[in-house]
């Protein structure tokens, strides 16, 4: 068995290097409990413009525990693990194929591994309908995300009977059985259409992330990244002193009169803060980032799953209602609406900021991005 880990670093070009508070490589540490003792796995370097890097821990199990620190080959310096922030090795990070699944679940779709493929066919024994309507799946949306050729990735059913789907679009072009999933979509929308619908949704949402670079001896200013969008979203800042590993400590940026403010808007925006502090330490800023489009089926987000989940419904039953009223017909969908969009509510004051209020929200303190 081995654990598949994802480690996004999304500030990777602010902190790579060899220089003083730049960093070469990525260590990753494991313990059999949140609380207990972490070794070192294994060193991953870091490569300029990369900000996923994966890795397969032959040894390690869904109970383990990870932590990851940012490591200087050079100067020989190393972010503290002990103050590193712990993840188990199930996280809650979810892929696209994964949101794109509870989306067609929540609408009664259904998900089922095939047998065989024909040009014109799939079988799928499990879906199979007891009473063997050839009517029942009639108009589904047959997705096959991972079809050799993306032309296969979508057709309609016209009949079924004893589990074998027949279409009635193109031939197939991919007929080999691998280990994948179909997917049966009972609402009208276009496979490409309801990812970039799931995308347009996790856009909406918002993450605390963690962003951190080297401070300068005598800067009086810093340019931030363009997810730093305003102000208001970037609620508490830290600086971090100490040379040596397990001798780092962080305080709030704002103390022993220091002062800070980060001013702008629109992608544009900048740190400014005052030089009474000591040179060449590390600054830690908690931002609110607006969740990303996925890119791909493995391609994941940091979004809080739940919260996710109703983001991308909100945005794909919007997107069926939005047509119904183009096509001047009555939409079915305003029920569910009204379902959904009460637990996005509920998922976004759990998590998400209230732009304009200065407030303390929960910010690991682990010398390392959001993970």
């Amino acid at each position: 068995m081995a654990v598949d880990i994802v480690l996004p670093l999304s500030a990777v070009d602010s902190l790579i290097g060899v220089a003083a508070n730049k960093f070469d490589t990525m260590k990753l540490y494991r313990a059999s409990s949140r609380g207990g003792t972490y070794s070192l796995v294994t060193t991953i370097t870091l490569v300029a413009a990369t900000t996923t890097y994966s890795y397969s821990d032959t040894s390690g199990i869904t109970s383990s525990w990870y932590k990851i620190t940012l490591a200087n080959s050079v100067l020989v310096t190393e972010t503290s693990v002990n103050e590193s922030e712990p993840f188990p090795a199930a996280r809650d990070l979810t892929t696209r194929a994964e949101l794109r699944q509870k989306v067609i679940r929540n609408f009664g779709g259904e998900i089922h591994t095939p047998t065989v493929y024909a040009a014109q066919s799939v079988t799928l024994p499990d879906a199979a309908d007891s009473d063997d309507d050839s009517d029942y799946f009639r108009g589904y949306h047959i997705y096959r995300p991972l079809a050799a050729s993306s032309a296969d990735y979508d057709r309609r059913v016209s009949s079924e009977v004893g589990g074998v789907f027949t279409h009635g679009g193109k031939a197939y072009s991919d007929t080999v059985v691998t280990s994948e999933e179909v997917e049966l979509c009972n609402i009208d929308i276009p496979f490409t259409v309801l990812n970039e619908k799931i995308g347009d949704g996790l856009t909406k949402t918002r993450y605390l992330s963690r962003y951190e670079f080297g401070a300068a001896g005598s800067a009086l200013q810093y340019s931030l990244p363009n997810f730093v969008e305003g102000p208001e979203f970037v609620p508490d800042g830290w600086i971090r002193f100490g040379t040596t590993v397990d001798s780092y400590r962080w305080e709030p940026l704002g103390s022993n009169g220091r002062w800070w403010k980060v001013r702008g808007s629109n992608f544009q925006c900048v740190l400014d803060i005052n030089p009474a502090r000591a040179a060449n330490e590390v600054i830690a800023l908690d931002v609110w980032r607006p969740g990303e489009k996925l890119d791909s089926e493995t391609d994941f987000t940091v979004v809080q799953p739940l919260w996710a989940e109703a983001a991308a419904m909100v945005s794909v039953i919007n997107f069926l209602i939005t047509r119904d009223v183009a096509r001047h017909a009555t939409s079915p969908y305003g029920a569910l609406l009204e379902i959904w969009n009460t637990e996005l509510r509920k998922q976004s004051k759990l998590h998400a900021p209230t732009p304009g209020m200065r407030q303390q929200f929960p910010s690991p303190i682990g010398g390392f991005p959001a993970i």
